[in-house]
């Protein structure tokens, strides 16, 4: 969203005048705020043209008041067209100084005293010499300080946008500088002079230094005459009084309705926008017409002072939008105004025949631009926009784009006490592990639109106070360490209302999370624990744990098994291991058989328990490789009652040689082969099971 003083034009006086230059066209097209003459239309179109210095300024103020001019004596160094005999001349141009009163329009060209000027010359209504074409029709001479070359210099001034001329690289956008070498430059209006030049009436003519009769009235010299651009507003909308505007009553002949009804329209284009206290009101007919300062919100026609230089061509200024203004102040949204105390609007004559006045929509679209200066805008940077400075002639007429509407709310907000709400859409919640975050948010409001409010942040604990308010609705934080934090964001809306609650998303950077894969091996069951928990479990299991945790693993065998040793990331043959998971780990615990009578010394009586005890290791070492149950001989050996065979040898050794197998390890060997019903059971046959079991674990 733009604050106010986007949309405004800035000055420092007490009393002025500003009037905003409308849209100016070129044939067949539309075109900018000013249409660019080459150099010959320049010459063609001027009545004169000399190179001179800046002699005296000095601003007029009529006898009654009403009107304000600036003279600017040049003494002439040389003529290029026509002749100036008296060796001097005084171009007046509309605006100035005197006072507390100020007048400009823009587009009009700049003089300082003292500066030497190459001038292109037009006549106004009354025979006073003026600037042809405004700004374009004036130079500034300077001199290279290296080279010794003279250059003519013409800037586009505040307030303008010129369209390109066919075949320019540029738009000719405020700032931007025409620069060319004097010699050859007057040397080329010379030969135009000679071969193209237009002959008025009298032919080429000879200029004195007074053509007409000079005002009287209040006179100030000055130093300048030079751009103003004053923030100015109308108070009266602030309580809820409308602006009235009267039309002239010689309406447009040409336009359809006169131009009353165009006129009509803009008025309430700008007098219906929701969130904006502004209001025009017809009031009527009046027999005021131009920019005179006769306490009289007129618009007229025809430019019936003849202020705006006639379009040549369908060439050339369409009307002209300003305002008077005091010296009372009032701060609006952070922006300090002064008072606009009159308005005016004045349509330009000569444009019959250039499908302008007879066009319905172009020109109410003229007339609600020009009514956008009336009451204190500027021009817009969206070239959508109706404020644009150049004119689109799509059909819209008398409507508004979103930016003139924006524009609008910025200056006359609504008496609004209501605070807007806030809500963010987007962003992290709970917890994360990267290390910035990206949040976007919106606003409502009952009267401003949500386009138009603006919102502060703030990340919590990073930053103890909001952000300054902008339009921009996301936002990404960087560089977050391990911590909590919460995001706010509160809504701002075009009275100055702020969100009392804003809205929060709380949310916490926490280190990437890692897998800890635990499983058992060995003869025997046991069961694995862990602090923090997670992992509480007699098979193979697993979680996962932010990394670098420190995690307590315990091991705890069953009935008739003991721990006997870890591995992969934990170690020894501890029943606990304190292990730090700084990346995916696995550990595995290892559990044994207890076997009965460990030792098994020579002469020991065989019994049937030393091969139950083996079964259910062998069982336990299968089932770990993925082997279905083994069929035993006997299955059930029961001591005293049970005699140990052979074949309950040789099926021990079966089964474990398949476990080994499956492991993808090589079967053990034994030292004797078992005959049954042949061979005597020995010990040495249970050892040699016992250690290939433990070999297997």
């Amino acid at each position: 969203m733009r604050t106010a003083s986007h949309y405004l034009r800035r000055v420092t006086a007490a009393w002025f005048l500003v009037q905003g230059l409308a849209m100016a066209i070129a044939q067949g097209a539309p075109a900018t705020m000013v249409v660019p003459l080459d150099d010959l239309g320049l010459v063609e179109s001027s009545v004169g043209i000399v190179i001179g210095r800046v002699e005296r300024i000095e601003s007029v103020q009529d006898p009654s008041g009403s009107r304000l001019f600036t003279r600017i004596r040049i003494s002439v160094e040389e003529a290029l067209k026509s002749e100036f005999p008296d060796g001097e001349i005084t171009v007046r141009q509309t605006g100035g100084v005197v006072g507390d009163l100020r007048q400009w329009i823009d587009g009009s060209p700049e003089f300082a005293l003292g500066e030497r000027v190459l001038l292109f010359l037009d006549e106004d209504r009354d025979g006073h010499l003026r600037v042809a074409h405004l700004f374009q029709g004036k130079y500034r001479i300077w001199r290279d300080p290296e080279t010794g070359d003279e250059y003519a210099d013409r800037p586009t001034p505040p307030g303008v946008r010129v369209r390109a001329a066919p075949g320019a690289s540029h738009p000719g956008a405020a700032g931007h500088h025409d620069i060319r070498k004097l010699r050859e430059f007057g040397e080329q209006i010379a030969e135009a002079v000679r071969t193209r030049s237009r002959v008025h009436e009298k032919g080429l003519r000879r200029f004195h230094s007074s053509v007409a009769s000079e005002v009287s009235g209040t006179i100030e010299v000055r130093e300048a005459f030079t751009y103003m651009d004053p923030p100015s507003r109308w108070f009266e909308p602030d309580d809820g009084t409308p602006v009235s505007m009267q039309i002239n009553s010689a309406g447009e002949p040409l336009a359809p309705t006169n131009g009353f009804d165009q006129v009509r329209a803009a008025f309430q284009a700008w007098s219906n926008v929701s969130g904006a206290s502004f209001e025009f009101v017809d009031g009527g007919t009046t027999s005021a017409a131009g920019f005179n300062r006769d306490y009289v919100n007129a618009v007229s026609f025809r430019d019936p002072d003849g202020e705006i230089q006639n379009p040549t061509g369908c060439g050339g200024t369409l009307a002209i939008g300003g305002f008077y203004a005091s010296g009372e102040t009032r701060t609006v949204g952070g922006t300090t105004f002064n008072r606009i105390v009159e308005g005016d609007l004045v349509f330009n004559d000569g444009w019959e025949g250039c499908n302008f006045y007879e066009n319905f929509a172009r020109m109410a679209e003229v007339a609600t631009h020009e009514l956008g200066h009336v009451l204190g805008l500027s021009h817009s940077s969206d070239p959508d926009a109706t404020m644009y400075s150049m004119a689109h002639w799509d059909g819209r007429g008398a409507a508004l784009r979103t930016d003139d509407m924006d524009g609008l709310r910025a200056i006359y907000p609504t008496s609004d006490s209501t605070p807007p709400d806030s809500e963010i859409l987007t962003g992290p919640t709970g917890s994360i592990t990267a290390t910035s975050a990206t949040f976007t948010w919106t606003g409502s409001d009952d009267q401003t639109p949500e386009g138009s409010l603006v919102y502060a942040t703030r990340l919590d604990p990073l930053e103890a106070t909001f952000s300054a308010f902008g339009s921009a609705t996301s936002r990404t934080v960087s560089g977050l360490g391990l911590a909590a934090y919460t995001f706010y964001v509160k809504a701002k809306d075009l009275a100055g209302n702020e969100d009392p609650t804003p809205a929060g998303r709380a949310f916490t950077v926490a280190p990437p999370s890692v897998t800890l894969d635990v499983a058992r091996a060995g003869s025997a069951d046991g069961t694995v624990t862990s602090s923090p928990g997670g992992i509480n479990c007699g098979g193979g299991c697993s979680t996962s744990v932010p990394s670098g945790t420190v995690v307590t693993l315990t091991a705890t065998p069953a009935a008739g098994a003991e721990f006997r040793v870890w591995r992969g990331a934990c170690s020894g043959t501890s029943t606990t291991c304190i292990l730090s998971v700084g990346s995916a780990s696995s550990a595995t615990a290892v559990f044994s058989k207890i076997f009965t009578d460990p030792a098994l010394a020579g002469g020991i009586v065989i019994k049937a328990m030393h091969f139950t005890d083996l079964r259910q290791a062998v069982a336990t070492l299968r089932n770990r490789a993925g082997l279905g149950v083994f069929t035993w001989t006997d299955p059930t050996l029961s001591a005293q009652s049970t005699p140990v065979k052979a074949v309950h040898l040789t099926d021990l050794r079966t089964a474990l040689t398949q476990a080994y197998q499956a492991a993808g390890r090589t079967a053990p060997s034994y030292a004797e082969a078992i005959t049954p019903r042949q061979t005597s059971i020995r010990a040495s046959h249970l050892s040699e099971l016992r250690t290939a079991v433990r070999a297997l674990e």
